[in-house]
């Protein structure tokens, strides 16, 4: 497992006796970045355009998509936001199909190996183990949104009524990766992607 060898949510009258939690799972093959990568890929082919579209002047927003935007670390080169966002979409794809999957990257062009280079970087794991920031053996939570205080005008049911028997949690290993802030050598902050 990589985050939780037992999670309940909104359980009650639940006993959990003579159970051994562990280890945590020790060859995770892709990052969070991958995770997050493929999850801002459907916000942006999908998410954004029907959101757009819905509003009482569609073409005036999409035409956002098309403005230019330099970055701190590269204020020569400027991209479109729907280039970026293609070229995250071109880079998950190839990550996933010529990394892990059956293709074969010997027919991609110059610029694709480069971009594939570029996913693996960003993408392989080479710890194996889990990056994201929490690890539990087990987890009682609420019955909603986990990472908040608010129970959503009682959307939430707590957890109650739990027993815990003869239970060994051992062995969890992660490597939670924080990354605040980028900047380069000289001290200059870098964004976007």
């Amino acid at each position: 497992f990589e985050v939780a060898g037992i999670q309940c949510n909104g359980c009650s009258n639940v006993d959990i006796s003579n159970v051994e939690v562990g280890p945590s799972a020790h060859q995770i093959p892709v990052l969070a970045t991958f995770s997050n990568a493929r999850f801002l890929t459907f916000y942006t082919d999908n998410l954004i355009p029907f959101g757009f579209a819905s509003e009482p002047q569609p073409d005036a927003l999409m035409a956002l998509l098309d403005e230019e935007m330099s970055f701190g670390d590269r204020p020569d080169k400027s991209m479109s936001l729907q280039s970026i966002f293609q070229r995250l979409s071109n880079a998950v794809d190839l990550f996933r199909y010529y990394e892990y999957g059956d293709e074969d990257p010997s027919d991609l062009s110059d610029d694709q190996k480069v971009l594939l280079e570029e996913a693996k970087a960003v993408f392989t794991n080479p710890w194996g183990l889990t990056d994201g920031s929490v690890q539990y053996g087990i987890f009682l939570n609420r019955l909603g949104t986990p990472p908040t205080d608010e129970n959503f005008y009682g959307a939430g049911r707590e957890s109650k009524h739990v027993t815990l028997l003869n239970v060994k949690i051992h062995d969890l290993s992660a490597n939670p990766v924080e990354v605040p802030s980028l900047m380069t050598e000289d001290g200059t902050h870098m964004q976007g992607p």
